[in-house]
């Protein structure tokens, strides 16, 4: 039992670097671009990679990687993220709850997802 979710590993080590991250780092730096805020990036690629290690996770599993588990994991993903937002307006006097991080995380998340679907699929073939 203990030997199948060693594939996890790496996806909950990513998620507890993105509580950290969430809870202790440093001063929110305000630099917007036209089409963006670097801020958004850092979410995207975070929550992405987050998605990317669970659904590998998964496959190394169980072979497989339908749309039903996409959608289960994109869903664990983007819940993860309003939790951490949640976490930062509820107990962190210096971060803020803000709608377009939840965004960020969600399309990192479901990005994610696709690139490991199409890596698991090229591999079943």
């Amino acid at each position: 039992m203990i030997t199948q979710k060693k594939f996890y590993i790496p996806a909950i080590f990513w998620a507890v670097s993105i509580l950290y991250l969430s809870a202790f780092a440093g001063p929110q730096i305000e630099i917007n671009f036209i089409l963006f805020a670097p801020d958004k990036i850092l979410h995207f690629a975070a929550y992405g990679l987050l998605s990317i290690l669970i659904g590998w996770g998964y496959f190394r599993q169980h072979q497989q990687l339908s749309i039903k588990v996409f959608l289960i994991i994109l869903t664990i993903g983007f819940t993860y993220g309003i939790l951490m937002e949640l976490m930062q307006y509820l107990f962190l006097p210096n971060r803020y709850f803000e709608f377009g991080d939840m965004l960020a995380n969600f399309i990192g998340s479901f990005f994610g997802l696709l690139l490991i679907r199409m890596y698991c699929l090229n591999i079943i073939k």
